[in-house]
């Protein structure tokens, strides 16, 4: 994706200078798919955005829901992460059927892999509706995309 000033490569990099300090408790961090935390924490964030990532006139929100669900729990996958639970935060225009058919999705999501959302977020948002999903997995090691395991 390019954004009006720089490509999306180039904006994570000038964002984790800004908020990435590094601390003991990180194996891995900013620059794979998932963070992978000392003691086996594996935390992976995916967001997906009406108009932007899904559109409700092409797929239903039950199903936008699945697919980000999916996303996040295919960045632990590709880490070699075994998917303990869900954490999804949504932001909806003032309908609130739109905000129970996106977590239904994004429960099927989990459902597939045997997790449960534990917790989350919701607001009222004027714009597109947002779909925000942790995923929350344990490793002893990850592979990187680079290959290497850590």
């Amino acid at each position: 994706m390019r954004y009006d000033f720089v490509d999306e490569a180039e904006l994570v990099r000038r964002l984790v200078s800004i908020g990435w300090r590094g601390s003991r408790a990180v194996r891995l961090g900013p620059g794979d798919d998932a963070a992978f935390l000392r003691g086996g924490l594996v935390l992976s964030t995916d967001l997906a955005i009406e108009g932007v990532h899904f559109r409700l006139d092409w797929i239903s929100p039950v199903e936008a829901g699945f697919r980000a669900g999916a996303a996040a729990l295919s960045d632990l996958a590709a880490m070699g992460a075994k998917p303990e639970a869900l954490l999804v935060s949504l932001a909806v225009r003032g309908d609130p059927t739109l905000a129970l058919e996106l977590q239904r999705g994004v429960r099927a999501a989990g459902d597939r892999v045997g997790v449960a959302i534990i917790g989350g977020d919701v607001s009222r948002s004027p714009g597109p509706a947002v779909v925000d999903v942790v995923a929350v997995g344990r490793a002893r090691t990850v592979v990187t995309r680079g290959g290497a395991e850590v």
